[in-house]
């Protein structure tokens, strides 16, 4: 969690320099915001304001489009087996369901999704499958967040007769993979004016650019698809969008905007049925609820199970969707008591484990799929990199996170001796090993630690101070004018000060922290954090005075709203 240390607050605007940028007309709290957030230029603040579907760029501006969508509408109307090879995670789940939707839109049936699986088979193409696909007799195979670094699998695939085309919003590898078509806007020679996009937006984009040629080209089954159908994909494309952590600035900002709109009016019954189970309001929906409520239970069937469970749940129609996010709903549950029941067993085993710069620890029993999740929680806490690790049949393998200024990444490849493969970046990544290696790591890997290289981390920014009294539906309708909130457009943050009226913990394990503040008029004003146990260790009081960094947040319950805080950090 962070510390005093790691906030920023921006200088606040005068009010000659706030007219003088904004106007007086602005109110002074909007226009520091857009001040912090390096948003001075008229153009760029009418486009916060005003959401036009005008700043969604033309499909064919991606290098290939042309060429992809040619040999899809080629395959189409010679009935050619189409294969749809999607990533595991919430950016690619929602772009293969999307592409399904798209397909069984315009009724052609020659296709199929392959998803897979995080514990077997690793992340993007790996050659068993296409050894399938090949002998499958697959014509046409389309990636989803992946592919742009499989050169070996897609050679192997061209080869064969199988015709690539990559959809991928991730950086190449050196040279761009042989495929037939590559719409990545990553890769060198592609004008496309925005290369933010997720896996799943890009998809869409292939689905918009089919759907024009399609309909020009009097392709069987297009005519039928009634004009601006493609807008109501977008509720799949906000959630990977959001969950996928990409800019929210943009288009990506417009994506997800009207994907809100979209998924509050979406006919799919498995989002209406993991929205039931995770009580939220379809029409109300924030960023924060596609982001922790909606991403973890996609993720979960991949964490613990089979990926097409959340496919399903996105995909199908009927009793199918609804009985798919009811198990995602049971793994997200199971998930989420696996992962707090070997919290408590990694919290023993830390207490009498010798103390390093560097934290090793596994179980050959633990989930593969959640080990991702131990490492961050324990490096949040203990501000050291972590590798957690399990068995995996004869190999062991794992994850890592840095929880400090240490590259975890750069730490491995100092260690290179350690590690059987690794991959990943300075914040996170994985790696694998072997039964004997793994109880040597941590003592290599603290030796290395003086060699690695070091994250410079940028500090949290405050938007503002503002008074216990502000916090009200009015300030809270103008901050939110910068909806919807994301990464380089974070939900504001605030200081606050003043006395604690209550405070207690909650939940069934007494992690959760509410405290109280009454305002002028009265009124308790709710600030909670959850599993913050570290700001339960304050033993605060009522009477206190306490400084503390929280956001606003808006509670709907029983069609009422509620205005409170959300608690980040007790200074």
């Amino acid at each position: 969690m962070p510390d005093t240390n790691s906030y920023d607050i921006p200088t606040l605007l005068d009010d000659t320099k706030r007219e003088e940028l904004y106007g007086p007309e602005m109110d002074p709290l909007v226009a520091q915001l857009f001040y912090n957030r390096d948003i001075t230029d008229k153009k760029d603040i009418d486009s916060f304001f005003e959401f036009n579907w005008s700043g969604i760029h033309d499909p064919f501006l991606f290098k290939d489009m042309d060429k992809a969508v040619e040999r899809i509408l080629l395959a189409i109307s010679n009935n050619e087996k189409i294969l749809i090879y999607s990533d595991y995670d919430t950016d690619g789940i929602p772009g293969g369901a999307l592409l399904y939707s798209f397909f069984t839109k315009i009724g052609y049936e020659n296709f199929s999704n392959y998803i897979p699986n995080r514990n077997k088979d690793g992340y993007s193409l790996n050659m068993p499958a296409c050894e399938k696909f090949v002998n499958d007799e697959v014509q046409v195979l389309i990636t989803v967040d992946c592919g742009i670094t499989d050169n070996v699998e897609i050679d192997y695939l061209m080869k064969n007769g199988v015709d690539v085309i990559v959809t991928d919003h991730h950086l190449p590898e050196g040279d761009v993979p042989a495929a037939f078509a590559v719409i990545d806007h990553k890769q060198a020679g592609c004008a496309y004016p925005d290369d933010n996009l997720c896996g799943c937006a890009i998809a869409w984009k292939l689905s918009c650019a089919l759907l024009t040629k399609g309909k020009e080209q009097g392709v069987a089954g297009f005519k039928d698809v009634q004009d601006g159908w493609e807008k109501t994909l977008l509720d799949l494309v906000a959630i990977s969008t959001v969950c996928d952590m990409v800019p929210l600035v943009g288009e990506n900002r417009l994506l997800v905007h009207f994907g809100k709109i979209m998924l509050g009016l979406s006919a799919r019954p498995g989002l209406h049925t993991i929205f039931k189970k995770a009580r939220l309001n379809a029409q109300h929906l924030q960023t924060d609820d596609i982001a922790f409520m909606i991403g973890p239970r996609i993720n979960a069937a991949s964490r613990l199970d089979d990926p097409m469970i959340a496919f399903k749940a996105l995909a199908e129609s009927g009793a199918e969707a609804i009985a798919s996010a009811e198990m995602l709903e049971k793994l997200n549950n199971r998930r989420k008591y696996m992962t707090a029941k070997i919290m408590k067993e990694v919290w023993g085993k830390l207490e009498n484990k010798d103390d390093g710069p560097v934290i090793v620890i596994g179980n050959p029993e633990w989930p593969l799929g959640i080990l991702g999740l131990i490492a961050g929680k324990i490096a949040d806490r203990e501000k050291k990199p972590t590798f957690v690790w399990s068995r995996v049949g004869d190999h062991i393998k794992g994850s890592c996170r840095s929880g400090s200024d240490i590259s975890v990444f750069s730490l491995m490849q100092h260690a290179r001796e350690t590690f059987d493969g690794f991959g990943g970046h300075a914040a996170s990544g994985g790696f694998e090993t072997d039964g004997e290696k793994v109880h040597f790591m941590q003592e290599i890997l603290s030796q290395k630690v003086p060699n690695a290289e070091r994250i410079t981390k940028d500090k949290i920014h405050i938007d503002a101070e503002l008074a216990i009294d502000r916090v009200n539906q009015d300030t809270h309708t103008l901050v939110h004018k910068l909806e919807p909130f994301g990464i380089k457009n974070p939900k504001p943050l605030f200081i606050f000060s003043h006395e604690v009226a209550h405070i207690r913990p909650f939940g069934k394990a007494q992690n959760h922290i509410e405290l109280g503040f009454k305002n002028s008029r009265g009124r308790i004003i709710k600030a909670i954090a959850f599993f913050r146990e570290d700001l339960l260790e304050k033993n605060l009081k009522p009477g206190d005075q306490v400084r503390f960094v929280g956001t606003l947040e808006k509670e709907v319950y029983n069609n009422n709203h509620y205005i409170s805080l959300r608690l980040h950090d007790i200074l």
